[in-house]
C-alpha cells in the first residue's frame, strides 16, 4: 500500500494521509492493534484505502479477532468507491463463500470491475470465471483475452494458463509452439505445474526441440516443489538413461517419491521394480501391494498385471475369479494382454463359464488393438465358431 502515499497526499485531508501512513508503518512492524487504532476512524469516516486496510486485518486477523463478516463490510465499502484490490478481494469472499453466501455470480462482477482497472489477480481471476463457465456463460475466447492481459504483466499463473489454451485451441488457434513459450515464462517464474509442464514438452519434442537434458532441468525443479508427476518422470529419466545415467535406485527414490503421492503411474513402476528386482531386491509381494494400489485407480496395466498375479497364484492365492475380475477391469480400456487373457479364460472356462463366442469376441478385440496372438488366436476360432 506504500505506493499509493503520494496519491493520498493530493486527495485526501492532510491529516487523514498521515494518519494512514502511520497505521501502515505499524502494520509493518506487527504491531496490528496500532493499525487498528489508526485505521478504524479514518475508515468509519468513509476512506476507503482504511476500510481495505481494515477489512485486510478482518480477513486474517491480525490485532483482531478473525471476522470474514466484517472483513466483507469493509471491502464492500472501499469496493462501492472504485477501489480495484478491494473489489478484488469482495470477490474472493463470495467466491469461497466466507463471510457472505457463495455466489459465483457475484463474485465475477467484482472480478471484472477490478480487472478492468487493470488489477492483475483480477484479471487472471475473471479469465479463470470465463474458462469455466461460473459465474459467467463460458467463453474461451474471453477467457484467453483477460489471461492474455494478466500474462503480459507477468502473472506466472496466467501464463501458464494462457499455454494451456494455446495447446488445446480454445479460444485461439492451437499452436504448440505459443504453448510452450508460456509455460517457459511461467516456469521461468517458479510456478510447479508450468515446471513440470515445459519439461514434458522437453521430453516429448511438442513446440520445442526434443531435449531430455532439458527435461531433466525442469523435471528437477518440479520435484523439489513435489510434483507428483514431475517425480514419476524423472524416475523413468533414470530408467531409460536419457538426460541423466541410467540408474535403477534413483529411478526408485522417484517413483517412490510420486506413488506414496497417490500417482498411478509411479506405483505401477514401482510394482514393476519390485516384481524385477531392479535397484532393490525382487520382492513379488511388494509388488503385488503397489499393483493393487495403481489398480484401484484404475490404471489398465497394473490390473492386467494383478490378474497375471491371482492367475498364477504368485504372491497371493490363487484365485482365477479375482483374475478374470482384473483382466475385465483392463480389457474395458482397451488393454489387449488383459483381452487376450480373458478370451484364455473363457476357452478354458477357468474363472467364467466356457464360451467360445465370447472368447472369439475378445481374441477380436485384441487383434483390432495391434496385439498378434490375439490375431491368431481370432483365426483358430472363427474357423468353427461363427
Amino acid at each position: 500500500m506504500k505506493k499509493y502515499a503520494w496519491i493520498l497526499l493530493i486527495i485526501s485531508p492532510l491529516s487523514h494521509a498521515e494518519d494512514y501512513e502511520t497505521g501502515l508503518d505499524c502494520h509493518k512492524e506487527g504491531e496490528y492493534a496500532c493499525a487498528l487504532a489508526e485505521w478504524m476512524p479514518l475508515a468509519k469516516e468513509g476512506f476507503d484505502y482504511a476500510q481495505f486496510s481494515l477489512g485486510a486485518l478482518y480477513n486474517k486477523g491480525e490485532g483482531v479477532e478473525q471476522n470474514f463478516f466484517e472483513a466483507v463490510k469493509w471491502f464492500r465499502l472501499a469496493a462501492e468507491q472504485g477501489m480495484p484490490e478491494a473489489q478484488y478481494s469482495l470477490g474472493r469472499k463470495f467466491d469461497l463463500g466466507e463471510g457472505t453466501q457463495q455466489d459465483y455470480f457475484d463474485a465475477a462482477e467484482w472480478f471484472e470491475k477490478a480487472a478492468e482497472q487493470g488489477f492483475i489477480q483480477a484479471q487472471y481471476s475473471i479469465g479463470r470465471k470465463y474458462d469455466q463457465g461460473q459465474g459467467v456463460r463460458q467463453d474461451f475466447e474471453k477467457a484467453v483475452a483477460w489471461y492474455q492481459k494478466a500474462a503480459d504483466q507477468g502473472l506466472a499463473e496466467a501464463q501458464y494458463s494462457l499455454g494451456k489454451k494455446y495447446e488445446n485451441g480454445h479460444g485461439v488457434t492451437m499452436d504448440s509452439f505459443e504453448a510452450a513459450n508460456w509455460y517457459r515464462k511461467a516456469a521461468e517464474q517458479g510456478l510447479a505445474e508450468a515446471q513440470y509442464t515445459i519439461g514434458k514438452k522437453y521430453d516429448l519434442g511438442h513446440g520445442v526441440k526434443h531435449d531430455a537434458d532439458k527435461a531433466v532441468k525442469w523435471y528437477k525443479k518440479a520435484t523439489k516443489q513435489g510434483v507428483a508427476e514431475a517425480q514419476y518422470s524423472l524416475g523413468r529419466k533414470y530408467v531409460q538413461g536419457h538426460g541423466v545415467s541410467k540408474d535403477f535406485e534413483d529411478a526408485i527414490i522417484w517413483f517412490r517419491r510420486a506413488a506414496e503421492q497417490g500417482n498411478a503411474q509411479a506405483q505401477h513402476s514401482l510394482g514393476v521394480m519390485y516384481d524385477q528386482g531392479q535397484g532393490l531386491d525382487q520382492d513379488h509381494f511388494a509388488a503385488v501391494s503397489w499393483y493393487q494400489k495403481a489398480a484401484e485407480q484404475g490404471f489398465a496395466q497394473s490390473q492386467y498385471n494383478l490378474g497375471n498375479k491371482y492367475m498364477h497364484g504368485q504372491a497371493v492365492k490363487q484365485d482365477h475369479y479375482e483374475a478374470v475380475k482384473w483382466y475385465f477391469k483392463a480389457a474395458e480400456q482397451d488393454f489387449a494382454q488383459a483381452q487376450y487373457n480373458l478370451g484364455k479364460n473363457y476357452v478354458a472356462g477357468e474363472g467364467v463359464i466356457q464360451d467360445m463366442k465370447k472368447a472369439k469376441k475378445l481374441f477380436g478385440r485384441a487383434c483390432e488393438n495391434k496385439f498378434q496372438p490375439g490375431c491368431e488366436e481370432f483365426r483358430r476360432l472363427n474357423k468353427t465358431i461363427r
